[in-house]
């Protein structure tokens, strides 16, 4: 194997955590920085998997704007 080749064994995949296995469906999830740029999509998907989502953002600052999916 070269030096940028991974291996890819499947006993070492672990697709249970992937988008739309339902890994997270009923879990409780918390998600600090929810309302920068990451954590919003983080917190976004969690909820599309059907994740019970608890998020912690910042003081509201009105002049921010920055609130891509409504999650204030």
């Amino acid at each position: 194997m070269g030096a940028n080749e991974v291996s890819k064994s499947p006993e070492k995949q672990d697709s249970s955590r992937k988008p739309g296995s339902g890994f997270w469906k009923g879990k409780n999830v918390f998600v600090t920085g929810a309302d920068g740029f990451i954590g919003s999509w983080v917190a976004k998907q969690l909820v599309d998997e059907e994740a019970h989502v608890s998020i912690l953002v910042r003081d509201l600052k009105p002049e921010m704007g920055f609130d891509f999916h409504k999650l204030r």
